[in-house]
């Protein structure tokens, strides 16, 4: 991080991974039945996103979904908890199917399973008993 070039583009890139997404949380906002603020959204982006790091269950259903209620119920109030869990539910899905229908796509055309690769990785760990550990 000397370089002032290298910081510029980890910015721009940090940038142009984060507004996305962040803009996918503000958009189903006003979808819902409480009040868009695109502050909250970034918040509860943030938040939630952030939340993930938590050991959880495949796809982080809880710690996302979770945190995302709270923050956001915490800044717009508990009245509003149906739609706020409803909105949870719906960008957890925008967010995670995509990106699962994608990699299933891939896998199924390049002609891999995830039984290939357990395969793989047991075959590895029986040549090199070392690098499985």
């Amino acid at each position: 991080m000397r370089n002032g070039r290298t910081l510029a583009v980890l910015l721009a890139l940090s940038l142009a991974a984060w507004l996305p997404e962040l803009g996918v949380f503000y958009v189903l906002m006003l979808a819902f039945p409480m009040p868009a603020s695109l502050p909250v959204a970034m918040l509860g982006g943030s938040v939630s996103n952030f939340a993930t790091l938590i050991p959880s269950s495949p796809g982080y259903v809880g710690t996302f979904d979770g945190a995302l209620v709270k923050v956001v119920s915490d800044v717009l109030g508990n009245t509003l908890m149906s739609s706020i869990a409803a909105y949870a539910v719906l960008v957890h899905l925008a967010l995670l199917v995509p990106v699962t229908a994608a990699g299933a796509v891939i896998m199924w055309r390049s002609d891999t399973s995830v039984g290939k690769f357990a395969r793989m990785a047991r075959q590895r760990a029986v040549m090199d008993p070392a690098a499985a550990a």
